[in-house]
């Protein structure tokens, strides 16, 4: 679920922050519209830090 999702990415946050100067994590697409099927795949924003 969307839910499930956000919660996972928030828990990976900081992790990626570290090790990857990942500045904001976001989901898009068929997820966040909630037209989901069984092929759907999930798409996933990432920002990195500039320093």
């Amino acid at each position: 679920s969307l839910v499930s999702l956000e919660e996972n990415l928030k828990k990976l946050k900081p992790m990626l922050s570290r090790k990857f100067k990942v500045k904001r994590l976001g989901i898009f697409g068929s997820y966040v519209r909630r037209q989901t099927r069984r092929s759907s795949d999930v798409d996933v924003l990432v920002e990195f830090s500039g320093s």
